[in-house]
């Protein structure tokens, strides 16, 4: 089950619905309680959540977030001594425009 599908599930049963049958729980129904009810609509709201970060995390590079090695630092800093835009760079590397500049500033080669 996958975070979409249990969102779905817990929204059915937050409504007071049986998620298999469509049908409607009966009176008296933990399901139907209002302290539960407020507790399924913060667990949708964390699958919410959830999902963003999912989305998020496929937007960005494949390298974003992984550690630096020794020789890519060095093709970095040789790129932006040969001029090429922060933007290139960071395509070439699979990372964030941002990752490049705080590396190059981490390597002393750029200054704020």
């Amino acid at each position: 089950m996958n975070v979409e599908q249990a969102k779905q599930v817990l929204e059915r049963l937050a409504e007071g619905i049986d998620p298999l049958t469509g049908e409607e729980f009966a009176v008296g129904s933990p399901y139907q309680r209002a302290d539960v009810i407020r507790a399924l609509q913060v667990a949708v709201k964390g699958c919410e959540k959830l999902e963003q970060a999912e989305r998020r995390k496929r937007q960005l590079p494949r390298l974003a977030g992984r550690a630096w090695t020794e020789a890519e630092e060095q093709e970095i800093a040789r790129h932006f001594d040969e001029g090429t835009a922060l933007s290139d760079i960071a395509r070439m590397h699979e990372r964030t425009p941002r990752a490049i500049q705080l590396r190059l500033l981490k390597m002393g080669r750029i200054a704020w």
